[in-house]
């Protein structure tokens, strides 16, 4: 991205129209996107996913619409530059935000307050430094990239200049912790939910993934004049990619429920994915201490004919917490159970139970008709791709 005045004007109605487009279409894109995500909310049962990513969407639509200001209304922008410069930091940190509540194991873990300080600080020393500098100073360094700058403001020219800079080493920053983030959540959710489409988040894999594609321009905009930065390819790909990173948010939002795993009421849980160790007597989910809950509560034969009668696995969004309350157990002491009594997962444990299943229907000649994804999605997987996951593991279990 660009953030200031580059020294070139359009000369042609072209060239202008491109500009124009080039800037404005990732922001009116951003408007409308915000919109739908907006009256989405209303009625969607988990608010704060949208709440975060209209937050994320605003930074974005006027970041791009200051850039545009600052083009043709460099006069103007002086007014609004500190604002641009926070919503240009500040967009990595609700990216981040988005993907921690999409990656939270335990439901009583709060995103940090503190995460906002290092943009916002940067933002209010900019701002007394706009104070501190005339106007006529500050509308020349973003008309003329402070080649006609009283060198007594160099502390200006410094902070209003290097934000390209700041932006790489946040965005760098918060690409990391999210893939820590999700790596963690895959160990851990393995315990939790046999659904593979919420175990691995791969939509948030592909997030990250054009979220660290994004840093290719702050960081040429780092190493290169804003010029050849404005004029060159780069910038019209990141408009791009913006546009389609937007749209492809908003749909994973909108479907969240559908698409992470919820861990409403959760005890809590290690992120690193250890397996949690209960005590002998352990709470239920209404609070009332029962003998049930206890590893030693759950009898192995009950428990696999259970399983073998009722085939719970044929539902491919099974959670363990749904186990758990037809077993009238609590979920984490389920999971201990099948940690130690089969010493797998309840991830790889469901999915041997759907893997055995869908052998069997590969054998019987009704089935010869369908397809295996067919087969797949009959024994409880969401798909044949989950399948061959699961395959590939080499981990399977007798019934």
């Amino acid at each position: 991205m660009v953030l200031g005045c580059v020294d070139v004007r359009p000369h042609t109605v072209r060239l202008h129209m491109e500009i124009t487009r080039l800037l404005l279409l990732p922001a009116l894109a951003s408007v409308v996107t915000l919109v739908v995500v907006a009256i989405n909310r209303v009625h969607a049962p988990t608010k704060r996913p949208h709440s975060i990513l209209i937050a994320y969407l605003f930074a974005t639509g006027f970041t791009w619409a200051t850039f545009y200001q600052c083009y043709y209304h460099p006069a103007g922008f002086i007014y609004t530059h500190h604002l641009a410069m926070l919503s240009f930091l500040i967009m990595p940190v609700f990216l981040y935000q988005l993907i921690f509540e999409a990656t939270k194991i335990d439901a009583r873990e709060s995103f940090s307050r503190i995460h906002y300080f290092v943009p916002v600080f940067i933002t209010l020393v900019l701002l007394v430094a706009s104070l501190l500098t005339p106007k006529k100073v500050q509308i020349d360094c973003f008309a003329t990239l402070g080649q006609q700058m009283d060198a007594s403001y160099d502390y200006f020219l410094w902070l209003a200049g290097n934000r390209m800079r700041m932006r790489l080493v946040l965005s760098l920053l918060y690409t990391i912790m999210g893939f820590q983030r999700l790596s963690s959540y895959r160990r851990a959710v393995i315990n939790y939910s046999a659904n593979d489409a919420t175990n691995r988040l791969s939509w948030v894999f592909w997030l990250l993934f054009a979220s660290a594609s994004l840093v290719v321009v702050p960081f040429l905009g780092a190493i290169l004049s804003r010029k050849d930065i404005f004029l060159s390819v780069w910038l019209y790909i990141q408009g791009s990619l913006i546009i389609a990173l937007n749209i492809y948010l908003s749909v994973y939002v909108i479907q969240w429920r559908r698409f992470v795993y919820r861990p409403e009421g959760l005890d809590s849980v290690c992120q690193s994915g250890v397996n949690a160790v209960s005590d002998d007597r352990q709470l239920s989910d209404e609070g009332q201490l029962s003998d049930d809950a206890t590893v030693k509560g759950i009898n192995k034969q009950n428990f696999e004919q259970f399983m073998s009668e009722n085939k719970p696995y044929l539902n491919p969004d099974l959670r363990i917490a749904d186990l758990a309350a037809e077993l009238t157990v609590n979920r984490t002491t389920l999971s201990v159970f099948i940690n130690e009594t089969y010493q797998m997962n309840y991830s790889c444990f469901i999915n041997g139970y759907r893997y055995e299943t869908f052998k069997q229907l590969v054998k019987q000649p009704e089935n010869a008709i369908l397809t295996k994804s067919a087969l797949a999605e009959r024994a409880g997987f969401h798909s044949y791709r989950s399948l061959l996951r699961y395959q590939n593991k080499g981990t399977t279990h007798e019934n």
